[in-house]
């Protein structure tokens, strides 16, 4: 078992690593060709993607809003032609967000940057170094999940 000094400095190295990719998002966004995604907008068009037919109120949760502040960034999404509202299958009174073709195109664009990014971040590691790191936080995130889970 880690002693509590390791978990100290494991804390503040994410904490730093959180903060940095925070960092990274304002400099993409700033520097954007037009494709302005701010880190609600990109958490936002993320997760649609990723669990399409998800109800507002889950994704609320999981972006750790409001509903109604997740109203505000669908209509914000919507008129910027990125996310639009399909009928939910197993509620027809109700929608779902999901994501427009330009969305998707400009998800795809915001991703491509980042990952450039950080395979020049990277690029003088060995292919053992990153996948040592991908293991050691795969392994991270499952003790989270396990953990959490048990809540």
């Amino acid at each position: 078992m880690a002693e509590a000094n390791t978990a100290e400095i494991l804390i503040g190295l994410l904490r730093d690593v959180i903060r940095r990719g925070r960092e990274l998002n304002v400099h993409l966004a700033r520097e954007s060709d037009g494709d302005l995604l701010t880190e609600p907008l990109g958490a936002l068009l993320s997760l649609v993607g990723a669990s399409e037919g998800s109800r507002c109120n889950a994704l609320a949760e999981r972006m750790r809003i409001t509903p109604s502040t997740l109203s505000r960034h669908i209509a914000h999404a919507e008129e910027l032609g990125y996310l639009t509202r399909v009928a939910d299958p197993a509620d027809r009174r109700a929608t779902l967000p999901a994501l427009t073709d330009e969305g998707d195109a400009v998800l795809e664009r915001y991703r491509s940057k980042q990952r450039e990014w950080l395979l020049d971040s990277i690029a003088d590691w060995t292919d053992e170094e990153v996948q040592q790191l991908v293991d050691g936080l795969t392994h991270l995130k499952s003790s989270f999940r396990t953990k959490v889970s048990a809540l």
